[in-house]
């Protein structure tokens, strides 16, 4: 498998993964702002997930960082970092 199958691969499941894969299979441009959309609409849906879950009692990793050290995410746009950054880290 080549470097377009494995990013073919990765995006399934993405809202426009057809679009995705045809652009890659042609050799053209992505719509970024479209296919970063969809990349952090995937990152929140796992984020999502783990609100609320006890890192005592949950048996994913990624629960127990969630719990303890994930920062709020901002709504899923185009522009700026997906993550509010704690006021002490912009000083």
């Amino acid at each position: 498998m080549g470097q377009e199958g494995v990013f073919i691969e990765a995006c399934v499941g993405l809202r426009a993964a057809d679009t995705y894969a045809n652009c890659i299979k042609a050799a053209t441009l992505l719509p970024q702002q479209d296919f970063v959309v969809d990349l952090r609409e995937r990152l929140r849906a796992v984020w999502r997930a783990l609100d609320g879950a006890d890192p005592r009692t949950h048996a994913q990793k990624m629960a127990a960082y969630h719990a303890l050290m994930a920062l709020p995410l901002k709504p899923s746009t185009v522009r700026g970092p997906p993550h509010l950054l704690p006021r002490y880290l912009e000083l």
